[in-house]
Protein backbone atom coordinates (compact mmCIF):
# COMPACT_ATOMS: atom_id res chain seq x y z
CA UNK A 1 0.00 0.00 0.00
CA UNK A 2 2.74 2.41 1.25
CA UNK A 3 6.24 3.05 -0.02
CA UNK A 4 8.26 1.32 2.66
CA UNK A 5 11.30 3.64 2.34
CA UNK A 6 13.01 2.24 5.50
CA UNK A 7 13.60 -0.90 4.25
CA UNK A 8 16.27 0.82 2.46
CA UNK A 9 17.50 2.29 5.43
CA UNK A 10 17.25 -0.58 7.21
CA UNK A 11 19.97 -2.12 4.32
CA UNK A 12 22.56 0.42 4.75
CA UNK A 13 25.23 -0.04 7.27
CA UNK A 14 24.50 0.71 11.13
CA UNK A 15 27.72 2.70 11.30
CA UNK A 16 26.00 4.90 8.36
CA UNK A 17 23.21 5.16 9.90
CA UNK A 18 24.41 6.45 13.59
CA UNK A 19 26.41 8.84 11.38
CA UNK A 20 23.25 10.53 10.13
CA UNK A 21 20.82 9.89 12.72
CA UNK A 22 19.57 12.88 12.71
CA UNK A 23 18.72 13.71 8.70
CA UNK A 24 17.53 9.73 8.52
CA UNK A 25 15.21 10.73 11.78
CA UNK A 26 14.17 14.68 10.01
CA UNK A 27 13.67 12.24 6.98
CA UNK A 28 10.89 10.63 8.77
CA UNK A 29 9.55 13.25 10.09
CA UNK A 30 8.97 15.43 7.07
CA UNK A 31 7.27 12.17 5.38
CA UNK A 32 5.55 12.30 8.08
CA UNK A 33 4.77 15.80 8.16
CA UNK A 34 3.38 15.42 4.45
CA UNK A 35 1.29 12.54 4.67
CA UNK A 36 -0.22 14.00 7.84
CA UNK A 37 -0.93 17.31 5.94
CA UNK A 38 -2.67 15.08 3.75
CA UNK A 39 -4.67 13.21 5.83
CA UNK A 40 -6.02 16.42 7.35
CA UNK A 41 -6.79 18.15 4.17
CA UNK A 42 -8.84 14.90 3.44
CA UNK A 43 -6.63 13.95 0.39
CA UNK A 44 -5.43 10.35 1.40
CA UNK A 45 -7.90 7.48 0.37
CA UNK A 46 -7.34 4.02 1.22
CA UNK A 47 -9.09 0.77 -0.08
CA UNK A 48 -8.23 -0.52 3.95
CA UNK A 49 -9.75 2.72 5.34
CA UNK A 50 -8.03 5.19 7.30
CA UNK A 51 -6.86 3.22 10.21
CA UNK A 52 -4.01 1.80 8.06
CA UNK A 53 -2.88 4.84 7.46
CA UNK A 54 -2.65 6.30 10.84
CA UNK A 55 -0.72 2.87 11.76
CA UNK A 56 1.29 3.38 8.24
CA UNK A 57 2.08 7.06 10.31
CA UNK A 58 2.56 5.76 13.63
CA UNK A 59 5.88 3.43 12.05
CA UNK A 60 6.96 6.38 10.10
CA UNK A 61 7.43 7.83 13.51
CA UNK A 62 8.59 4.48 15.60
CA UNK A 63 11.33 4.85 12.55
CA UNK A 64 12.35 8.54 13.06
CA UNK A 65 12.42 7.75 17.13
CA UNK A 66 14.56 4.61 16.06
CA UNK A 67 16.74 6.83 13.97
CA UNK A 68 17.53 9.37 16.64
CA UNK A 69 16.76 8.04 19.95
CA UNK A 70 17.12 11.11 21.47
CA UNK A 71 14.60 13.19 19.82
CA UNK A 72 11.04 10.87 20.57
CA UNK A 73 8.18 11.97 19.16
CA UNK A 74 5.88 11.53 21.80
CA UNK A 75 2.97 14.50 20.91
CA UNK A 76 2.70 12.82 17.27
CA UNK A 77 2.13 9.69 18.02
CA UNK A 78 -0.64 11.36 20.71
CA UNK A 79 -2.09 12.56 17.92
CA UNK A 80 -2.64 9.66 15.64
CA UNK A 81 -3.94 7.39 18.96
CA UNK A 82 -6.39 10.07 19.53
CA UNK A 83 -7.37 9.90 15.69
CA UNK A 84 -8.15 6.10 16.03
CA UNK A 85 -10.10 6.88 19.09
CA UNK A 86 -12.15 9.05 16.91
CA UNK A 87 -12.30 6.52 13.89
CA UNK A 88 -13.38 3.96 16.36
CA UNK A 89 -17.05 3.09 17.16
CA UNK A 90 -16.57 0.78 20.07
CA UNK A 91 -16.23 2.68 23.65
CA UNK A 92 -13.51 0.21 24.63
CA UNK A 93 -11.31 0.72 21.90
CA UNK A 94 -12.03 4.76 21.79
CA UNK A 95 -11.22 4.22 25.38
CA UNK A 96 -8.01 2.31 24.74
CA UNK A 97 -6.41 4.52 21.96
CA UNK A 98 -6.85 7.79 24.04
CA UNK A 99 -5.32 5.95 27.10
CA UNK A 100 -2.45 5.73 24.62
CA UNK A 101 -2.76 8.89 23.81
CA UNK A 102 -2.98 10.17 27.16
CA UNK A 103 0.40 7.97 28.21
CA UNK A 104 2.11 9.82 25.07
CA UNK A 105 1.61 13.24 26.42
CA UNK A 106 2.61 12.24 30.11
CA UNK A 107 6.00 10.87 28.67
CA UNK A 108 6.33 14.18 26.69
CA UNK A 109 5.53 15.86 30.35
CA UNK A 110 8.51 13.94 32.02
CA UNK A 111 11.34 15.37 29.72
CA UNK A 112 8.78 19.20 29.32
CA UNK A 113 7.49 19.56 32.32
CA UNK A 114 6.72 23.47 32.04
CA UNK A 115 4.88 22.80 28.50
CA UNK A 116 1.83 24.60 28.52
CA UNK A 117 1.00 22.84 25.37
CA UNK A 118 1.48 19.40 26.38
CA UNK A 119 -0.75 19.91 29.58
CA UNK A 120 -3.46 21.46 27.13
CA UNK A 121 -3.17 18.43 24.98
CA UNK A 122 -3.68 15.99 28.16
CA UNK A 123 -6.69 18.02 29.12
CA UNK A 124 -8.33 17.82 26.01
CA UNK A 125 -7.40 13.95 25.92
CA UNK A 126 -8.92 13.78 29.62
CA UNK A 127 -11.97 15.75 27.99
CA UNK A 128 -12.39 13.27 25.15
CA UNK A 129 -12.25 10.19 27.91
CA UNK A 130 -15.09 11.81 29.13
CA UNK A 131 -16.51 12.18 25.89
CA UNK A 132 -16.42 8.55 25.16
CA UNK A 133 -17.26 7.45 28.17
CA UNK A 134 -20.54 9.41 28.28
CA UNK A 135 -20.37 9.73 31.99
CA UNK A 136 -19.77 13.05 33.06
CA UNK A 137 -18.57 12.75 36.66
CA UNK A 138 -17.15 15.84 38.81
CA UNK A 139 -14.85 13.77 39.84
CA UNK A 140 -13.61 13.20 35.83
CA UNK A 141 -13.61 16.94 35.29
CA UNK A 142 -11.78 17.49 38.65
CA UNK A 143 -8.84 15.05 37.98
CA UNK A 144 -8.31 17.43 34.90
CA UNK A 145 -8.35 20.56 36.72
CA UNK A 146 -4.86 20.53 38.03
CA UNK A 147 -3.29 19.80 34.49
CA UNK A 148 -5.29 22.74 33.20
CA UNK A 149 -3.92 24.60 35.65
CA UNK A 150 -0.39 23.77 35.37
CA UNK A 151 -1.34 24.99 31.51
CA UNK A 152 -2.47 28.30 32.56
CA UNK A 153 0.19 28.63 35.12
CA UNK A 154 2.89 27.10 32.47
CA UNK A 155 1.95 29.70 29.83
CA UNK A 156 4.17 31.95 28.00
CA UNK A 157 4.02 34.01 24.84
CA UNK A 158 5.10 37.00 22.90
CA UNK A 159 1.95 38.35 22.61
CA UNK A 160 0.74 38.14 26.64
CA UNK A 161 0.00 41.78 27.54
CA UNK A 162 2.08 43.39 29.76
CA UNK A 163 -0.12 45.50 31.97
CA UNK A 164 1.49 49.30 33.16
CA UNK A 165 0.78 50.72 35.69
CA UNK A 166 1.49 54.66 36.88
Amino acid sequence: MYVHSYNLVGSKPKSSRQQYKRELADAFLDIYAVWHYDYMCDKVETSEGPDSFIYYLLELLAEADKSDPTRINYEQRAYCYQTLAELKNNQEEQLGYIDKAIQEIQEALKTQPDSSSLYNQLVGFLLNKIKFRNQYKDEDFAAALPYFEHALLNYRSSNQLTLIYN
